[in-house]
């Protein structure tokens, strides 16, 4: 693209602007009639040939000038000073800039997400309008000193940020942090902010060079502007990977919630005066045992009628809410559907660790594998219940002073085949967790989960004794029935409306429901409606009537 040429008494030369537009100075380039014809670059802009500059003019190609802003962004992300001149571009240069940006990024999302990778509308759209939002705020930061025009700054922006993006997002992947979660099972709490602090301050000086690049004068305070103004933008806009799969860790709803929530959750997980330190190696090694102890206590299967053997795990050490939750649901399943002495509770938090097995990955490999000596495999029914937060093809397994891998849809696929036990019920409270639905589904298993793949549950605060899909299920549904797809019939249409009473986006519960599931879990109401006619007298029915 044509570079104006300034000569030393540019200043002189009035300064050519259009409504909207920073003003340009034009060089004199006098003609052999004493004529000064604009430049090139400014006829293209504004207009402003004249008849014989517009006849010999040649159009420029599209992608004219793209090359050279990305070459100037990727000098500002390196912190180099930008020459102003060089920041002068066509209005489709910072379009074509953007789109080979979030083209980049989701190409580099699929090669590392994992498995069940797929476009996110959400995070396409919410990454659109990032780039939409920063365009804005030049435009709202601009002066009528600029000497680059609105395009070039634009497009530089754009650019710049590109580099910038993919050296965080595969910083996040090396260390595990995943793009910056909230979750601090994912990552350390230190290591997340480290990653966070670096983005922002390496962010904030390429940005301010660029900004104070722009101007004749002031140039500190036009680059703080623009620093403020497209911080705010970033403040404001939810964030979310382009592309989900199985490693890509909880979304968070912009700069602003995602530190505020960080620094929350770190004050809460943080040990308080009077408790001790937990002794990281004695704790690994007493799993095994807590584990056997947990299964030398369940009754094995007797001859007869099937069944039910219930494991619950609250695998998310951060709140209160996922360690009462589990507890209360193996408290009423074990009541309504005769578990007693046939049901293991698996939970991540300091008040339990002397006395009950870690929700972890492992352990529940340990109780999967030892339940297959105890129960009948064909006559009895696994119910298998996860309380956490997650993310599509994620369920965290979060416990920040311990080294825990987080649940994936194959790895829980590969624990619950190593019980053996056919005929199966899997529930899962957690956000996203209808990802879980294809790798889970079959004939002989009942899939219940609290959201749908590309939606979010709630009642998760930490205060709360359930969540709305426990409380929901366990706590109304299963006190009215004995029939899991009762229970849940019952939960969706309580948690539609709650969710409506609270004004918030539908999670949507989802079910799939096998045949021969289905028969089996016939067989097992039938024999608890014996049970409860030879036991009269049994009183499950109080709960409360809201989350």
């Amino acid at each position: 693209m044509p570079t104006p040429l300034h000569s030393a008494d540019a200043t002189s030369v009035p300064s050519i602007a259009a409504p909207g537009c920073a003003p340009l100075s034009t060089p004199l380039l006098e003609t052999a009639g004493g004529s000064t014809p604009p430049h090139p670059w400014a006829a293209a802009e504004f207009g402003l040939a004249s008849t014989a500059a517009a006849a010999s003019a040649t159009p420029e190609p599209q992608l004219a000038g793209v090359g050279a802003l990305l070459w100037q962004g990727c000098r500002a992300a390196a912190l180099r000073s930008v020459p102003p001149e060089a920041l002068r571009a066509r209005a489709s240069a910072p379009v074509w800039i953007a789109l080979l940006s979030i083209t980049t990024v989701a190409a580099i999302d699929w090669a590392t997400v994992g498995a069940y990778a797929r476009i996110s509308v959400w995070g396409l759209t919410a990454t659109v309008a990032a780039e939409a939002m920063l365009a804005a705020a030049v435009l709202v930061g601009r002066r009528r000193t600029m000497i680059a025009n609105d395009a070039g700054v634009i497009g530089a922006l754009f650019a710049m940020n590109l580099p910038l993006q993919i050296a965080v997002l595969i910083t996040s992947r090396l260390t595990g942090a995943d793009r910056l979660t909230i979750d601090p099972g994912t990552a350390s709490l230190g290591l997340q902010l480290i990653v966070m602090l670096a983005m922002l301050i390496w962010w904030t000086v390429a940005t301010m060079k660029l900004g104070a690049g722009l101007v004749t004068e002031r140039k500190g305070r036009h680059g703080l502007r623009l620093v403020v103004i497209c911080l705010l933008a970033s403040m404001l806009l939810p964030q979310r990977p382009i592309v989900d799969g199985e490693h890509v860790a909880e979304d968070s709803e912009g700069l602003l919630h995602y530190a505020t929530d960080l620094m929350r959750r770190g004050k809460r997980t943080r040990r308080t005066p009077d408790e001790p330190p937990i002794d990281v190696e004695a704790t690994y090694a007493r799993q095994p045992r807590l584990v056997a102890q947990a299964l030398a206590r369940l009754e094995k299967s007797r001859p007869g009628r099937p069944e039910v053997y219930f494991v619950a795990a609250g695998s998310y050490a951060g709140q209160e809410v996922f360690r009462r939750e589990a507890s209360s649901a193996r408290r009423i399943v074990d009541e309504r559907l005769q578990t007693s002495g046939r049901s293991i509770l698996l939970l991540n938090n300091r008040r339990t660790l002397e006395d009950l097995p870690l929700a972890s990955t492992t352990n529940l490999d340990a109780v999967m594998d030892g339940l297959a000596g105890i129960m009948d495999a064909d006559k009895d029914v696994l119910v298998l219940f996860v309380t956490s937060h997650g993310s599509e093809g994620l369920i965290s397994i979060s416990f920040p002073e311990f080294s825990l891998n987080d649940l994936t849809p194959a790895r829980l696929s590969q624990a619950l085949a190593r019980s053996r036990v056919k005929n199966r019920v899997v529930i899962l409270s957690a956000c996203h967790s209808g990802s879980f639905m294809r790798a889970l589904e079959d004939s002989h298993t009942l899939v219940l989960t609290a959201a749908r793949a590309d939606r979010t549950s709630f009642g998760c605060a930490d205060e709360n004794e359930w969540t709305y899909f426990g409380d929901a299920l366990f706590n109304h549904g299963l006190r009215e029935t004995t029939s899991f797809v009762a229970a849940f019939d019952i939960a969706k249409a309580r948690i539609a409306a709650w969710e409506a009473r609270d004004g918030i986006t539908a999670s949507e519960p989802q079910i799939a429901l096998g045949d021969g599931i289905r028969a089996k879990l016939a067989e097992v109401e039938t024999a608890l409606r014996q049970a409860d006619r030879a036991a009269p007298g049994r009183d499950s029915t109080a709960h409360t009537d809201a989350p």
